[in-house]
């Protein structure tokens, strides 16, 4: 009544269903060509015949017979090792293999390992295997360092690296690099987190000039799967400055060794901020009336501070009627002590402001720093948004006067900014990370950039530090922006043109820093307003330039900080082209040069107008030189000079005299008559090294005489001496006397003197 009475006659006995003995009780058996035969059966009782404690009939539960094929050689199963030797007591393990390749998604797979053996006992046992094929699993680790850090000068701190998404991945070798800006944050050394995700050692660390090159060894990388796993130490220098800041950078190319394979390995940067140290210090602001003190307040900050009144800390301003009066106004804090003639606040707080209430009259304010070695070790302080009290030390304050007094721990600087109606060509020399064009411009009605590779404009949503852009506004407006500051950029630049931004402070463009260095066509900056391009030699923050580059080139802005802006080396105009197409206009100029000056790219849905040889747009080319006047729309077109221009067209000739409506088209431009006055023009170039052109005017056949004189008044050298006809003449000084010896350096004076007409103009010699 079992029914598991399987006699094998060559086929192998798998095992048996009650206690009955092998091979005469047989139930399932394999045959050699790998068919399986389950033999069929009923119970008939309830009885523990095995003393399992389980009823017979709940464990025998296959009553029919079912015939299964393929069990040998499965092609989705393998095994290793596949033979061996075990000495007696002791096991080996056997690592099976599954592989899901050719198998669609939902696939069940079962099948068996079976084990021969020389034991006469058990000749032979099976390792029930069973696959589903699912979805495959994606395996992204991520190492980071902290969004923000902040630190200040002198300070060593430790950073956190985490880790992400390792647990069950059996990583088990890790390496990878990170650096800093040195003169910012230098990192010194570095230990693995006890407790953390990965527990092993550092098998290598090699550190210098702002790298760390870290290499990690161990039998596992688990633990919960993520968290910091490192703590790296960095020293930041005491020459630091406030404000200052450096990527915490994780390099791309993370070499590792995981027993499950990882898809992606990211790194993301942290971003590390000098601020000021949680220091005191204090401003004292001495008020002065015609030269007599006559108040004083002050302000600052202390650990212990607070908005409201501290006893020990703060003091209550003595009011004396009729008399000058300047104190803190706190009255929003604290009703008790409204007015304080010394005002402290908290140093752990990142910001503060003060309202300081002067009347009635108007005067001078000095301050002074107390308490603190160098300002330098505080965050920023500005006087109304505008004036940085860390490098001036006094203001002119109008009656009834309110001084606002902010304070920022981290070093944000205010940046002032205005547009025009129209087209505006700007940057942002300050980092304002996270806001948008909209959210800092409510204003703006659109912003673009200048894609040099593509050649055309592409809409912007978010700025960034070193690009330039066009931004249309429909009425004049302004803004204050508080950023961190951005003293250096690097700019990748294209051949062709590229539009770029500026930085904090003003910086000379006349030898900028460019590798390679012949890679800009001409060094001119152009910048866009009110319609027109305007030249320029330095970059003014807030700004934006078109500058044009032969080739692909790295330029670096910031490393030549000036004080004021250089006014433009202006180039000698013959006459200048004025095009008018309504909103829009340009000025397009005949010259002396002897190289035509390439036209930037106009605005967005703006029309073009430019002058051309056929092979290049130029907006400025030399007197006499063979090209056309382009116009993309029509437009009012005149010409002011001392040449007359005309433009012909299909043999007709257009005067421009007084300005003429001229169809879109392309025109020859035609140059020539003579000049209408005596003038003598600018030196070009001016200051020069060798030599320099001096350029004269002469509406008639003059006698002229033409001589250069030092600052002392003494005779240098005659250029010219003698009748010229009418016309523009130039002629060439060299920087020698009569003798043909080279004078020194220093401002020169030279003189023209034409019948009755005398003029006299400044030069300056560099060598």
């Amino acid at each position: 009544d079992w029914g598991d009475n399987l006699v094998s006659s060559g086929a192998e006995i798998v095992g048996t269903f009650d206690l009955s003995p092998y091979p005469v009780n047989g139930a399932i058996a394999i045959a050699p060509e790998g068919a399986a035969v389950v033999n069929s059966f009923i119970t008939s009782a309830a009885d523990d015949n095995d003393g399992d404690g389980m009823a017979d009939y709940l464990e025998l539960l296959i009553n029919e017979i079912v015939f299964l094929t393929g069990g040998v050689n499965i092609p989705w199963l393998s095994e290793h090792p596949v033979a061996g030797m075990i000495p007696p007591g002791r096991c080996n393990l056997i690592s099976v293999d599954f592989n899901s390749d050719g198998y669609d998604i939902g696939t069940s797979l079962d099948g068996f390992v079976v084990v021969h053996t020389n034991d006469p006992a058990h000749p032979t046992f099976h390792i029930r295997c069973h696959m589903n094929v699912v979805e495959p699993e994606h395996h992204t680790v991520e190492m980071s360092f902290p969004e923000e850090t902040n630190a200040s000068p002198g300070d060593t701190i430790v950073v956190p690296i985490s880790i992400t998404n390792v647990s069950g991945l059996g990583i088990n070798y890790l390496s990878f690099g990170i650096s800093s800006n040195p003169d910012i944050a230098e990192p010194i050394a570095c230990e693995i987190v006890p407790d953390g995700p990965f527990a092993g050692f550092i098998q290598d660390l090699v550190w210098d000039d702002g790298h760390m090159d870290i290499t990690l060894s161990s039998d596992r990388l688990v633990a919960d799967g993520e968290g910091e796993m490192l703590y790296v130490t960095y020293v930041i220098p005491s020459t630091a400055l406030i404000g200052d800041h450096t990527p915490l950078h994780i390099s791309d190319d993370v070499a590792y060794e995981s027993v499950i394979e990882i898809d992606e390995f990211t790194t993301t940067d942290g971003i590390l901020t000098v601020i000021g140290g949680e220091v005191s210090w204090r401003l004292r602001l001495l008020f002065y009336i015609e030269n007599v003190k006559v108040d004083e307040v002050a302000i600052g900050t202390d650990p212990d501070a607070t908005v409201m009144f501290d006893e020990g800390l703060d003091e209550d301003d003595e009011f004396i009627p009729g008399a000058f009066n300047a104190f803190s106004d706190i009255s929003g804090f604290d009703e008790e002590h409204p007015t304080l003639g010394i005002d402290m606040r908290s140093s752990l707080d990142q910001s503060a402001e003060w309202y300081v209430i002067t009347a009635p009259e108007g005067g001078v304010v000095r301050w002074v720093f107390e308490e603190i070695a160098s300002p330098d070790l505080i965050g920023s302080l500005f006087l109304n948004g505008t004036i940085d009290m860390k490098l001036v030390n006094s203001y002119h304050f109008l009656d009834n006067d309110t001084l606002v007094i902010s304070y920022d721990r981290t070093g944000l600087v205010p940046f002032e900014i205005a547009f025009i109606p129209g087209w505006n060509m700007f940057s942002l020399p300050v980092e304002l990370p996270g806001w948008t064009f909209s959210e800092l411009f409510p204003d703006v009605v659109d912003v673009y950039w200048y894609d040099p590779v593509e050649c055309t404009y592409v809409r912007e949503t978010t700025p960034e530090p070193g690009k330039g852009y066009l931004g249309l506004w429909l009425d004049e407006v302004s803004y204050t922006l508080w950023g961190s500051p951005v003293r250096t950029v690097d700019v990748e630049l294209h051949s062709g043109w590229n539009l770029i931004g500026s930085v904090y402070n003003n910086d000379d463009f006349t030898t900028p820093d460019v590798v390679p260095e012949d890679a800009l066509y001409d060094g001119i900056l152009y910048n866009y307003a009110e319609g027109t391009y305007y030249p320029s030699r330095t970059v003014e923050p807030g700004k934006g330039y078109f500058l044009a580059s032969r080739s692909d080139a790295l330029l670096t802005l910031g490393n030549h900080p000036i004080a004021k802006s250089r006014p433009f080396e202006e180039i000698p105009s013959l006459s200048d082209i004025s095009v008018n197409f309504g909103e829009f206009s340009l000025n397009l100029m005949l010259t002396e040069s002897a190289e035509p000056l390439l036209m930037p790219p106009v605005p967005p849905a703006v029309p073009e107008a430019y002058l051309t040889d056929g092979e290049g747009r130029y907006i400025a080319v030399p007197s006499g030189y063979d090209c056309e006047l382009v116009l993309t729309d029509r437009a009012v077109v005149s010409a002011a000079g001392n040449l007359a221009v005309s433009l012909e067209k299909d043999g007709e000739i257009i005067s421009l005299d007084g300005g003429v409506l001229v169809p879109a088209g392309s025109y020859k431009l035609l140059a020539g008559g003579l000049p209408n006055r005596f003038a003598l023009d600018n030196a070009y170039p001016n200051p020069f090294n060798l030599a320099t052109a001096i350029r004269f005017e002469l509406p008639e056949e003059s006698k002229l005489t033409l001589e250069v004189y030092n600052i002392l008044g003494e005779h240098i050298r005659t250029l010219a001496k003698d009748k010229y006809p009418a016309g523009v003449h130039s002629v060439i000084w060299d920087g020698k006397d009569d003798s043909g010896v080279p004078v020194s350096s220093g401002v020169y004076l030279y003189r023209m003197q034409a019948g009755s007409f005398s003029a006299v103009k400044k030069m300056l010699l560099v060598k």
